[in-house]
């Protein structure tokens, strides 16, 4: 988002306005096709929020791919913000899992409020234990094979009859938008031949790759895609 207009949506002191409470960022940002958020950009975005004493949030459930790609470190993206959520399903594949991150009297807020929420596991050993898992392999660079394999899809449908790849794709996610309002049936038919893609309006679909995919998988679906397009089905709208 622009600064300026992040700025400018900054509520003034003022009795008939609802007040400003916090900034909330994502990175690696979904509906951008998991792009991820410039460390200026972060720098910028800190920097205002001290100016007008506000806490940063970030939405970090796939904070994975933004550390694999950039080869940084947690700490070089966390300094420019008061809390931050990571999720251990997203990416490394752990069961379940999400983990919030902040200063001790906010955790101990957060404690409370969850309580108060009704929130609260017994026996989460287990499942901490498959968390534990999934961070372990992503020390180990799990994800860098979802990027790799992203760039691969990407690169095989660029060119392709129907639609557009877009440009922006430095992670596991990729948007494709499909001529003539037809992402819905061009779901249901990849989904017919075993690919699986979120429709996202009337002209997008996104697809995500993650671990438990193979090289295999991803040239099969390649493959599929390019034949819906060469030799579409007589049955379908496409």
């Amino acid at each position: 988002m622009s600064l300026d207009s992040l700025r400018l949506a900054i509520r003034d002191d003022d009795i008939h306005e609802p007040v400003t409470k916090m900034i909330a960022v994502e990175n690696t940002h979904n509906c951008c096709g998991g792009t991820i958020l410039p460390i200026d950009f972060l720098i910028g975005v800190r920097r205002l929020a001290d100016e007008h004493h506000i806490p940063v949030h970030m939405d970090g459930a796939r904070i994975w791919n933004a550390l694999t790609a950039t080869s940084m470190k947690p700490h070089e993206v966390g300094q420019f913000v008061d809390s931050l959520s990571v999720c251990l399903s997203k990416g490394l594949g752990a069961p379940v899992g999400s983990v919030l991150i902040g200063p001790s009297a906010f955790i101990t807020k957060a404690r409370r409020v969850r309580k108060a929420l009704g929130g609260g596991w017994r026996q989460a050993g287990v499942l901490a234990a498959a968390g534990l898992q999934a961070l372990a392999d992503f020390e180990e660079g799990i994800l860098k094979h979802d990027h790799r394999r992203t760039q691969t899809l990407v690169s095989g449908l660029k060119g392709c009859r129907g639609w557009l790849v877009s440009p922006y794709c430095d992670t596991n996610i990729a948007f494709i938008t499909v001529d003539d309002g037809k992402a819905d049936v061009m779901g249901k038919e990849l989904s017919k031949a075993g690919v699986l893609v979120s429709v996202w309006d009337a002209n997008t679909i996104r697809m995500v790759v993650h671990r438990d995919l193979t090289d295999e998988n991803i040239n099969n679906t390649i493959s599929i895609f390019r034949s819906l397009t060469t030799n579409p089905n007589p049955n379908s709208k496409l």
